[in-house]
């Protein structure tokens, strides 16, 4: 096929091209009223309630969130133990028992903020509590409990406003976006008149036959 033939076949097969589906994955976060980004959807248990995947400061954590209130820490506990009587100097937290989060260290999600702790790894000794903070609720005195527990830091307080939302966003591709009906259409007349640009320039600039043929 010559290239004018197939510049026009393109011309004729562009108009009848489809349009592209528009169907893209996408990446849904769980923001706060001031729309700031607490983390990635994981699950969407109910209409109020969801888990959600997040860093804090480096470190991956699952958080079960409501629409008003952080309800739960997935991937660790939700309280932290001291052994003064109001909740000040070292904290200390049990280790989860949730194991796709055995890599995860030793987290707890707790107090009226709350606070986001964290341990590197498990270290558990033997402590004497005397009090302790429980997810949304202030400093509560404890009757003295020996238990198992792992030294924690004082990472972040997560000071997200309620209520809590869902928003939507399509993920980055690096696909070729699609023609519309129109581009395709100004395409084919584009092509078009290449084609018939291209065929005009080759019919007054090659040598006739008869021209070609010697005379008797």
């Amino acid at each position: 096929m010559r290239i004018g033939e197939a510049v026009v076949a393109l011309s004729i097969v562009a108009t009848g091209l489809p349009l592209a589906a528009q169907v893209q994955s996408a990446s849904l976060d769980v923001v706060d009223s001031n729309g700031t980004t607490i983390g990635h959807l994981v699950d969407l248990l109910d209409a109020q309630t969801a888990n959600v995947a997040t860093l804090i400061d480096g470190h991956p954590a699952v958080i079960n969130v409501e629409s008003g209130r952080f309800n739960g820490l997935v991937s660790g506990t939700v309280t932290v133990f001291f052994t003064s009587s109001d909740c000040t100097g070292q904290a200390y937290a049990l280790k989860s028992q949730a194991a796709p989060f055995a890599s995860f260290g030793v987290q707890a999600l707790a107090g009226p903020s709350p606070t986001f702790y964290f341990a590197a790894s498990p270290a558990p000794q033997a402590v004497t509590y005397n009090s302790a903070l429980f997810l949304g609720s202030p400093c509560a005195v404890q009757p003295p409990q020996t238990d198992m527990l792992t030294p924690v830091i004082k990472l972040r307080d997560l000071t997200f406003v309620a209520p809590f939302d869902i928003q939507g966003a399509p993920t980055v591709s690096a696909s070729v976006p699609a023609i519309s009906n129109t581009g395709l259409a100004i395409l084919a007349i584009l092509v078009s008149a290449a084609g018939a640009f291209f065929l005009r320039y080759r019919l007054t600039t090659q040598p006739r036959a008869d021209r070609a043929l010697p005379r008797a």
